[in-house]
C-alpha cells in the first residue's frame, strides 16, 4: 500500500513540477488525478464482479453435482476449497 501511494505522490509532485505550484495549477491537476482513480476503481471493481460470477456459477455447478450425489462429499469440499484457497 505504501509504494501505491508513495508512487502516486511522486507522480502528482512531477505534474507539479516538484514546488511551490500556484493553486490554480494545482486544482486541475488534482481533479485530473481523482478522474483517473475513479476510472481505476470501476475496473477494479469489473473485474472483481467478472470473478465473483465466475465462481458462483462454478459453486453451484459444484452444488448441483452433490446434491445429485454425482460426487463424494470429500470431492465437493476440495473443489469448493479449490474455489475459495488461495490462487496461485
Amino acid at each position: 500500500m505504501f509504494a501505491l501511494i508513495s508512487g502516486w505522490h511522486h507522480r502528482l509532485n512531477s505534474q507539479a513540477h516538484h514546488g511551490a505550484v500556484p493553486f490554480y495549477v494545482l486544482v486541475p491537476a488534482l481533479r485530473k488525478e481523482a478522474e483517473m482513480v475513479d476510472i481505476s476503481v470501476q475496473s477494479s471493481d469489473l473485474e472483481r464482479e467478472q470473478r465473483s460470477s465466475t465462481v458462483n456459477a462454478r459453486l453451484e455447478e459444484y452444488w448441483t453435482k452433490y446434491s445429485n450425489g454425482e460426487v463424494p462429499t470429500s470431492t465437493f469440499l476440495k473443489a469448493v476449497s479449490h474455489l475459495y484457497g488461495p490462487s496461485e
